[in-house]
């Protein structure tokens, strides 16, 4: 990289000739008054020295990208506790030099929009771990892309959320909630909160009071007692009969169980089971809201990957 410096450079002494004038008094004299005064000039010699600003080009070489002096930075933010980040993200550092004889650092910054601005000032340094939310604010600022998407216990690679309803609420739309009261685990989740409010948005649905609740669990309680009408949470879907197939969004009934007609049951070490385990031809259910005596799920909104 060429940088362009101005230097000032000094130049050593030299010795100019240079004129001089001075007032000079001269002795009375018959032809001229007392006191009077002449001008007089000679050259002598004077030590000049001089600053001379010059452009200079100095040529600046960076280190090569995943050295020890510039290693690749693993950014996240602060979604749990940071000395967890950190020592996993460790981990992970370790295990990306092992794979590609890189250097790598990691850093947990205040917060996700950090990691989006350190990201977009220096695209060819970082790798940002964020979420959905973050990376569309990323993408939109300065064109992130995705390289990978994490695998979540489920085994899944997107999430999506639900709206559950009590059987007897005779809500059946969007259009049903205008006015309803609604629980909410988490005001921050863009699966069970703000993906449904843009949602609720477009379709011109003024919900009524929003519950904030701690956790999918409790919102969906707030429902079965009568709390409040309706409760978002995060979908995940049942593992179907023999395990064939996955489920798939938009084609697959959010809860095809209920055609069997046959109640769910937790089996001895905590599954939720519809007519067996799924490799004896039932259902293991993985989200809450289909439970014995639980409300009913009227719709999930679009996987987010």
């Amino acid at each position: 990289m060429l940088a362009s410096l101005i230097a000032l450079v000094a130049c050593q002494p030299q010795i100019a000739l240079v004129e001089v004038t001075r007032l000079v008094e001269v002795s009375p004299d018959p032809a001229a008054p007392p006191g009077t005064t002449v001008e007089v000039t000679r050259v002598v010699a004077q030590e000049v020295t001089r600053i001379v600003p010059q452009e200079v080009a100095v040529e600046i070489t960076r280190s090569p990208l995943g050295s020890a002096e510039r290693p690749v930075q693993l950014l996240f933010a602060p979604t749990v506790d940071t000395a967890i980040i950190a020592g996993r993200g460790q981990a992970l550092a370790q295990a990306l030099a092992a794979a590609t004889g890189r250097e790598y650092a990691v850093g947990v910054l205040d917060s996700e929009e950090h990691v989006v601005a350190l990201m977009c000032t220096a695209p060819a340094d970082t790798i940002g771990f964020l979420s959905a939310v973050g990376y569309v604010l990323a993408h939109e600022q300065c064109g992130v892309q995705v390289a990978s998407v994490a695998v979540h216990d489920d085994g899944l690679t997107w999430q999506a959320g639900m709206v559950v309803v009590r059987r007897d609420s005779g809500i059946d739309s969007v259009e049903d909630l205008a006015g309803k009261r609604w629980a909410v685990p988490d005001r921050a989740s863009l699966s069970n909160f703000l993906a449904f409010q843009a949602l609720f948005a477009e379709a011109g649905v003024g919900i009524g009071e929003i519950v904030e609740t701690p956790g999918d669990s409790n919102a969906v309680l707030a429902v079965y007692n009568g709390d409040v009408d309706f409760a978002t949470a995060t979908y995940v879907p049942p593992i179907l009969p023999y395990d064939e197939r996955p489920w798939h969004f938009g084609q697959d009934s959010p809860e095809m169980w209920r055609d069997l007609d046959v109640a769910p049951r937790r089996s001895p070490i905590g599954y939720v089971l519809v007519n067996g385990e799924p490799e004896a031809g039932g259902y293991r259910l993985r989200t809450l809201a289909p439970l014995s005596l639980m409300p009913r799920l009227i719709f999930i909104v679009r996987p987010l990957f």
